[in-house]
């Protein structure tokens, strides 16, 4: 018996700095998931349904409507959702709370559980690359972008498995030094599933292989291929089942010209998404700027990995710049850039090894705004999909919401709304 304590003592001790991340996450998390589908979310969640074949659906979109709607997500959402739906008809009461189905709450939780994944993954890159800041700079990086936001307010979109298998990616790359070239494999083959995620991932690799054609390391650019062209062929499949043919990425040929028509022959949105007030990423998220900064000056050891993931940033930015909807719609910071979630802690977290505890300061310092930021967003304070953080401070001087709530704003009101906005406040009054 004394032993086996040891070892848990031993295993917790190991583990402090996942487990410290973990539970202030899911402390937020479960005080603020809205365990309900909206927005974009209910198309993806119907997809859910519709693959399931389910008898009594909950959502049903036209999906004629559709653009560019990745599916893979229903697949990881399914296990959860499938959950919920068993638990409903045992009970054979649909509603949890509040006019929330166990289904929908169980999807919310989906997210939590697959950021939380993602969490314990960054955990063992930060190790890979003997970076010691590992606390300060996950709790920074998710709270000051939208991967957060994708757990809790955001269930069914993609963006949780997104960041997922994007962090998956990343540390099996990390990892081919320790491995034989053979077992490069499987960067092709979570290479072709972070495509199934989200399109616009297929430059992830570019990179890598660059990096590797200068090394002359042809051995495990040839496994990488073999692993990637022995599973692209999802990609097809759910195409073909989903929208009736293998080389149609949309659910129909009107929603296939209607996206192409409207992309740019040149990335002009670029920058928007960095520096644009509405949802630019160093303007909503400036820890990110020192996540680029510390890319750039990584340790000399770790320099081609720097470079590499400021490419792949680079890359996916740049991709997203052909794209007319460069807003992100209803986002906190852009959500089209949440899976570079993985390389905003490796460049931050190697500007705090280079120099040490200002950056943790000043990273706090730029969260603790990233967070005020989220709140009134998340409140209502600004308008979710068109407000600024310049809007904000309007606000604030003029003292009224950006929707009319009957209450002035002020410090006092901003808090009690952030209470009531809280699940926590249940325990407190019970459930009626």
């Amino acid at each position: 018996m004394e032993t086996k304590i040891k070892s848990i003592t031993n295993w917790i001790i190991r583990h402090k700095g996942e487990l410290v991340v973990l539970f202030v996450f899911l402390l937020f998390a479960f005080g603020y998931n809205i365990y309900r589908v909206q927005g974009d979310g209910k198309l993806y969640y119907a997809l859910l349904e519709r693959t399931l074949n389910i008898p009594d659906p909950e959502s049903a979109p036209n999906f004629l409507e559709l653009g560019f709607l990745q599916s893979i997500c229903s697949f990881f959402n399914m296990p959860f959702y499938l959950a919920g739906y068993a638990i409903e008809k045992m009970l054979a009461a649909p509603i949890l709370l509040k006019g929330i189905t166990l289904r929908s709450a169980f999807i919310n939780i989906a997210s939590n559980f697959y950021i939380g994944a993602s969490i314990i993954l960054i955990f063992k890159i930060l190790a890979m690359l003997n970076f010691k800041h590992r606390i300060s700079s996950v709790l920074s990086i998710l709270f000051s972008t939208s991967a957060f936001v994708a757990a809790v307010v955001m269930p069914a979109y993609n963006h949780a498995v997104d960041v997922l298998i994007v962090t998956f990616f990343i540390y099996v790359i990390l990892k081919r030094e320790r491995m034989l070239p053979i077992k490069s494999f499987w960067i092709g083959a979570v290479y072709s599933l972070a495509i199934a995620s989200r399109y616009f991932n297929f430059v992830l690799i570019v990179p890598l292989l660059v990096m590797l054609m200068i090394k002359k390391d042809y051995s495990r650019i040839k496994y990488i291929l073999f692993g990637f062209f022995s599973t692209i062929w999802i990609l097809p499949v759910l195409f073909y089942y989903y929208n009736g043919s293998p080389f149609n990425p949309c659910f129909s040929q009107e929603a296939v010209g209607n996206v192409i028509h409207r992309m740019t022959l040149f990335p002009k949105y670029t920058f928007r998404y960095f520096v644009h007030p509405l949802h630019g990423l160093f303007v909503w998220s400036p820890v990110t700027i020192l996540s680029a900064i510390g890319l750039g000056v990584m340790p000399r050891d770790k320099k081609e990995i720097g470079y590499m993931f400021l490419a792949m940033w680079a890359l996916i930015v740049m991709m997203n710049g052909y794209f007319f909807e460069w807003t992100a719609g209803w986002s906190f910071s852009n959500r089209y850039l949440t899976g570079l979630f993985p390389i905003y802690i490796v460049g931050l977290a190697a500007l705090a090894e280079k120099y040490g505890k200002r950056i943790v300061v000043l990273a706090a310092a730029l969260t603790f705004y990233s967070v005020f930021l989220f709140f009134n967003w998340y409140m209502c304070v600004i308008d979710g999909g068109w407000g600024t953080p310049w809007n904000m401070i309007e606000a604030w001087q003029r003292g009224k919401f950006f929707y009319s709530t009957g209450k002035e704003l002020n410090f006092r009101v901003f808090c009690e709304m952030m209470y009531e906005h809280s699940r926590y406040k249940y325990i407190f009054r019970g459930f009626n």
